[in-house]
């Protein structure tokens, strides 16, 4: 049977422009911080399967107590955090490289972003999908989305929870492309199960937004994630489903416009 290694990425505050304050601004560290004590620390710590590690990349410069923090994780969830300068490819492939245990034929490496989580048994559907191959991507595509006390179900494809599987000798990590446009350099097994991952929407979040998804009870977030919640449930069922119903009508409506809008531009006729 071939060896497998998993490893989760994490990006935390790393600076991805020259003139980015952010990642060591102390009001955007505190919230983020707060976020993922919340919900992603104890979502990777509560996986059935422990059989991972969890690699959590913060800037070199963070600032003193947060970098205690971040230190004061160290062990928790298998997470180790690592303090970088830059994070290039080559950088991460190194690290993992230094990680893998020796014998090792195949690495995998999952996505996860510092506000969101995983469903209580991710790592263990990741595990019963994999195989040797000389690269794929492994996509659950529904998940659920957090946004105050509501909660909300969703169906994403090439959604940023990915995971690739590949050969160790030919590792390139699940980050060698943006989410969306993985496609190009590997097959995507897109899985339907139940909700797998979930987003948080808070006012800090720069693409995650309540679209195209539809009301669920938020006791289903409790149900298949290991978070710290402490939201009181005051949801009547009637006012969920209420909701669900009018989400799916937006939908519906949304996908006969796009199909109408795709049917007009194919009709349009050549210039040439």
């Amino acid at each position: 049977m071939a060896a497998f290694a998993h490893f989760i990425l994490t990006p935390f505050n790393l600076r991805y422009a020259p003139d980015d304050a952010r990642p060591h601004d102390p009001s955007w560290l505190a919230h983020r911080f707060a976020l993922f004590e919340r919900y992603t620390l104890p979502s990777v710590a509560g996986q059935t399967r422990q059989d991972f590690t969890w690699l959590v990349f913060f800037d070199a410069a963070t600032p003193a107590p947060f970098r205690q923090r971040a230190e004061g994780y160290r062990g928790q969830a298998n997470l180790e955090p690592c303090f970088v300068e830059a994070l290039p490819l080559e950088h991460v492939r190194a690290l993992l490289r230094e990680r893998i245990p020796p014998g090792t034929e195949y690495v995998m490496t999952t996505r996860l972003d510092n506000d969101d989580l995983l469903a209580r048994d991710f790592v263990a559907s990741v595990r019963a999908h994999a195989r040797p191959h000389e690269g794929f991507f492994l996509n659950f595509d529904h998940g659920l989305i957090v946004r105050g006390e509501k909660v909300y179900a969703a169906r994403r494809t090439s959604n940023a929870f990915l995971t690739l599987v590949e050969p160790v000798a030919t590792m390139r990590t699940v980050w060698c492309r943006p989410h969306r446009r993985v496609a190009e350099v590997g097959p995507v097994v897109r899985l339907a199960t139940p909700p797998m991952w979930g987003q948080v929407v808070h006012g800090q979040n720069l693409y995650n937004r309540v679209v195209d998804c539809w009301r669920v009870p938020r006791r289903l977030l409790l149900e298949r994630f290991a978070i710290a919640d402490d939201v009181p449930v005051r949801e009547r069922d009637w006012a969920v489903q209420a909701e669900a119903a009018w989400n799916r009508t937006v939908m519906a409506c949304r996908d006969i416009l796009r199909r109408v809008r795709d049917g007009v531009r194919g009709r349009v006729p050549s210039r040439e």
